[in-house]
């Protein structure tokens, strides 16, 4: 993960992502940049289209290539408010 929220974000959004996971990072991109209430409205889209998802389930999903990455997404969702 490169730490570059505003670009990831910025990126996130072109895409219109749908899907929970997306929404999650988007969130943790929000939380990490100052945006409150839409890391708020991202997580809140993310448990309306998985109703499950959590920090732990998100992370397990993913290949990550950096170590501390993991934890840092963890970190980023948990900022923006997301069930562990």
């Amino acid at each position: 993960m490169l730490r570059r929220y505003a670009e990831a974000l910025a990126d996130f959004d072109r895409g219109a992502p749908t899907d929970a996971g997306t929404s999650a990072m988007m969130a943790g991109c929000c939380a990490k940049l100052g945006l409150a209430k839409r890391a708020f409205e991202l997580v809140a889209r993310c448990l309306a289209i998985q109703p499950e998802a959590s920090i732990g389930n998100l992370v397990s999903r993913i290949v990550f290539m950096g170590t501390g990455d993991r934890e840092h997404l963890a970190e980023c969702s948990s900022f923006a408010g997301m069930p562990e």
